[in-house]
């Protein structure tokens, strides 16, 4: 993705956070929407920089760098702040900051409170004020595009402190943000030796010290009141903790929806936008399972693994890998938060989770085991292998370009036209070969070719139904989330057919 693409990228993030932002109300008790979706704009803009510098970020947006030198992949946050020659000490300073106070708001259940949160969003205008003057100073996108961009700079810090004294609104805002600019242009015409780089620096180091002052365990107590000691009420307190870590997961996801929509917008094929969306899926639902821990929520967990086992039988359950069985947990727990919820919470996260844990058994199943079956009898030649499982017969098809998509080939039940009619034919017989040995023992040809066809056809309709509208916002609701559970796991229990089917 190009640098101008990334400034898109930021242009329709900061759109979409003055959407959310104009709905908060001046009574509002927890910012921490606020810090981690500020901080996530952050990112976007550091991604812009790092790539002008050189480096590769890649569509997960992590910075890839030298492993020879035994370093890692990292995100773009710390990356910035430990690098001397990506930033200018100010902002690696804030960087590091908010990268703390992000992770906190994500995964804690600490509320930030309103003085932090204005903190946060006075450092965040002088961030984005710089972010804007780098852009003019190197050139990245014409004067056309820097208008627009510009156009939808907003002061954070000023819409925080208005709606207390009911005077704020988003025109104002915008308004406020000028005003912020012009403070610092008039300071470079009182200091002729300053820049205005210079001076926003000076403010940003300024800001980002009265944010490192505040103590979110300050805020919690004094925003929270008295906590409530009784033993029957820290049980509800502990479900509107995950209600709201629930909230912020959503926002998260509308984050990455955005993003996703966008390069689907820009994909050039129906593989790249399937590899889009399998990275999206990927990403999601691993965040997931990390923000929603089973931690203080032991016996939901347990109990939910519990009906999850009566359901789907000790058989199925205990073929299924364990991030299998975490997905599962995981989503009939996420699904019971949100029900109780406002209805216009977005199910995408559900559906994710439910479409990855069946993603997880076929990829076992119709990947890994039957390239080690191929390998065990036809290595090295990759002419014998299915078209679906090798790359122009050369190698094995690479684990991150397999994806849901790719299972229907795989399964012969959709046939790549480019393909001859032998290579069909060899398709056809090493799935059967393979299946006879390793998974559908005792079946004829006919009966595993249709088992396959109809396996396939389940998990075409998954994929369509439920895995692709959850990379878009707001296209899955409680209802949609019910039926993938009912066609899963519940009713028509797909899994549970496919798994008491197979042999392993």
């Amino acid at each position: 993705m190009g640098l101008v693409h990334r400034v898109i990228t930021v242009q329709d993030l900061l759109e979409d956070f003055e959407r959310k932002i104009s709905k908060m109300v001046p009574e509002e008790k927890d910012y921490r929407m606020i810090v981690s979706q500020g901080s996530y704009i952050c990112e976007a803009m550091l991604i812009v920089v790092i790539e002008d510098k050189g480096f590769t970020v890649d569509d997960q947006w992590m910075v890839r760098t030298d492993h020879e030198s035994g370093g890692g992949d990292m995100t773009p946050l710390r990356f910035a702040w430990s690098n001397e020659d990506i930033l200018p000490e100010e902002c690696r300073y804030f960087v590091k900051h908010i990268s703390v106070y992000r992770n906190q708001a994500v995964n804690d259940f600490c509320a930030i409170g309103f003085e932090t949160a204005a903190a946060f969003a006075k450092a965040f205008d002088y961030f984005t004020l710089w972010f804007m003057d780098y852009l003019a100073k190197r050139e990245i996108i014409d004067e056309e595009s820097r208008r627009k961009l510009e156009c939808r700079l907003f002061s954070l810090e000023y819409f925080l402190r208005k709606p207390s004294s009911g005077e704020g609104s988003l025109e104002g805002a915008n308004k406020a943000i000028t005003q912020v600019r012009e403070e610092a242009v008039a300071c470079v015409h009182q200091h002729p030796a300053a820049s205005l780089e210079s001076v926003l620096l000076q403010k940003l180091a300024e800001t980002t010290k009265m944010l490192e002052s505040l103590s979110m365990k300050v805020d919690r107590i004094e925003e929270q009141g008295e906590r409530i000691e009784e033993q029957g009420t820290r049980i509800e307190e502990k479900v509107n903790e995950m209600q709201q870590q629930l909230m912020m997961l959503t926002e998260q996801i509308g984050f990455y929806q955005s993003l996703v929509q966008r390069q689907l917008e820009m994909a050039s094929s129906d593989d790249e936008k399937e590899r889009i969306m399998q990275a999206y899926a990927d990403e999601c639902a691993v965040r997931i399972v990390e923000q929603t821990k089973p931690g203080s929520e032991n016996e939901i967990y347990e109990l939910v693994k519990n009906e999850l086992i009566e359901s789907l039988g000790n058989a199925a359950w205990n073929k299924m890998e364990a991030a299998s069985q975490t997905f599962l947990i995981t989503a009939k727990v996420m699904f019971r938060h949100l029900e109780n919820m406002d209805d216009i919470f977005d199910y995408s996260g559900v559906c994710v989770l439910v479409t990855k844990a069946l993603e997880v058994e076929m990829d076992k199943r119709f990947y890994t085991e039957f390239l080690a079956y191929l390998d065990g009898k036809y290595y090295p030649d990759y002419s014998q292998y299915p078209t679906a499982l090798v790359f122009h017969d050369r190698q094995p098809l690479s684990p991150e370009k397999f994806t849901m998509g790719n299972i229907a080939y795989v399964l012969c039940y959709i046939e790549d036209s480019r393909d001859t009619a032998a290579r069909k034919m060899n398709n056809r017989q090493k799935l059967v070969e393979y299946c006879s040995a390793c998974l559908f023992p005792g079946l004829t040809e006919a009966e595993i070719l249709a088992k396959a066809s109809d396996y396939a056809q389940d998990i075409e309709t998954i994929r369509v139904s439920y895995r692709n509208p959850s990379a878009h916002t707001n296209e899955l609701q409680k209802i949609n989330a019910k039926e993938c559970f009912d066609y899963v796991l519940d009713v028509e229990k797909v899994l549970k057919k496919m798994l008491d089917s197979f042999a392993f």
